[in-house]
């Protein structure tokens, strides 16, 4: 891990992104990612300029006297495939006790890893836990419990536990702070949320998991994570991504190469990915 974080603005808001982690893209990778017409993926990848990266992005936004972290990374759980985010904010200066809300997109282990240590104690015990509601009654059924992989349940409910009395389920409705709100982003999960922070005319649209990868740009109808709900998973796909490139919006996307921070441009008919600089508008 050798990105270190990168800091910008968005209105009055100080954010940093911090790789929770960063993965060569490799052609194996993608077969497994687009197992049908994986030739024209394999062709996209081939030319491009360079490497491409898979990664886990996480933002950190300073709002008044407000640090909120959206997701968590994959944390601990899988030794296989560590994240890095609590010595990513301790290298920043930002220790995981200074972090006052927690933000959470969607109940994937690969966001709600962080939640907690080895032990199941909160990784950040001063925060509370805001979740959206759709996704938190979904997967706090008993029968989707119940259809889990034991392990998995059994972890979903250690994080659960462990900010039980801090847990705020909100909707689409309510702010999560002055600023921020959750936008409805079904199809990944059932219950999957963007976020959009709002300051000083300034916007950030923080697209989650709605998109994997910028070689998706131009094939919004397939993703490689989309097994539950694809139709609509499509569908706000393509509403998110002609949004952010018609209204010129900084959009923040978890798995695109690190910093996941840029604009969606349109050059024709055609998408490109714009990744942010300190110079773009």
């Amino acid at each position: 891990m050798t990105s270190a974080p990168v800091r910008f603005r968005v209105g009055e808001f100080a954010c940093v992104s911090l790789p929770d982690t960063i993965e060569t893209l490799l052609e194996e990778h993608l077969q497994l990612m687009f197992p049908t017409d994986t030739d024209r993926w394999l062709a996209a990848f081939r030319a491009l300029p360079g490497s491409l990266t898979f990664c886990r992005n996480i933002l950190l936004v300073e709002a008044r006297a407000q640090r909120l972290l959206i997701d968590t990374g994959n944390g601990s759980a899988d030794p296989n495939d560590p994240g890095h985010l609590l010595e990513q904010l301790r290298a920043a200066n930002l220790p995981p006790e200074s972090i006052t809300t927690l933000v959470i997109t969607h109940y994937h282990p690969d966001h709600l890893g962080g939640l907690v240590d080895e032990s199941g104690r909160p990784s950040f015990p001063n925060a509370r836990l805001v979740v959206p509601s759709q996704e938190h009654a979904h997967w706090t059924q008993p029968d989707v419990l119940a259809g889990l992989d034991p392990a998995d349940a059994a972890a979903f409910h250690r994080m659960v536990a462990a900010h039980a009395d801090r847990l705020t389920p909100l909707d689409d409705t309510a702010a999560i702070a002055p600023g921020i709100h959750y936008l409805s982003a079904v199809g990944h999960s059932p219950g999957h949320r963007a976020v959009l922070l709002e300051s000083g005319g300034a916007r950030l649209l923080h697209l989650a998991d709605a998109i994997h990868t910028p070689l998706q740009l131009n094939a919004l109808d397939q993703a490689p994570f989309d097994w539950q709900h694809p139709a609509a998973a499509a569908a706000t796909r393509r509403a998110l991504v002609s949004q952010a490139a018609a209204e010129g919006l900084l959009v923040m996307a978890y798995h695109f190469p690190f910093p996941g921070v840029g604009y969606f441009r349109r050059h024709g008919d055609q998408l490109a990915w714009e990744p942010y600089t300190a110079s773009a508008p």
